[in-house]
């Protein structure tokens, strides 16, 4: 079994009817097999502390049985959209070595990070949301 991972930017309205059928309709990125649980711990090594569930949770917009979509909070976009290139490359090699991502190597985790940062840096400019949308 294997998790679909997207990213999309959208109004806060427009989030909780997505679905992989609808993913053309707005700005985003496949990715595959992280939760947001892992985006969780990157925001945490983004900022320098500890993850924690109370302080680094995800917004739980909608549900199925088989698919979640979280918004990612405007201080985790903040920290994103801001984020300079060489402050990539070391949060990278940290978010590799979690007990999530154990056996990921960096270099396959840059680019979701390079494409975080893009897609954050959107969502600002549009005035709307980043949404993580992931399924089994």
């Amino acid at each position: 079994m294997s998790i679909l991972t997207e990213l999309f930017i959208a109004p806060d309205s427009a989030a909780p009817t997505y679905d992989h059928r609808s993913a053309g309709q707005f700005t985003g990125a496949r990715l595959g097999g992280l939760t947001s649980l892992e985006f969780e711990t990157l925001w945490a090594i983004l900022e320098g502390t500890p993850w924690d569930v109370n302080k680094h949770s995800l917004s739980e917009v909608a549900s199925t049985e088989s698919s979640w979509t979280f918004r990612f909070p405007q201080g985790y976009l903040d920290r994103l959209s801001t984020l300079d290139a060489k402050a990539i490359p070391p949060a990278v090699a940290a978010w590799a070595i979690t007990d999530e991502l154990a056996g990921t190597r960096a270099a396959d985790l840059e680019p979701v990070v390079r494409e975080l940062v893009r897609l954050a840096q959107a969502a600002a400019n549009q005035g709307q949301g980043l949404f993580v949308w992931t399924a089994l």
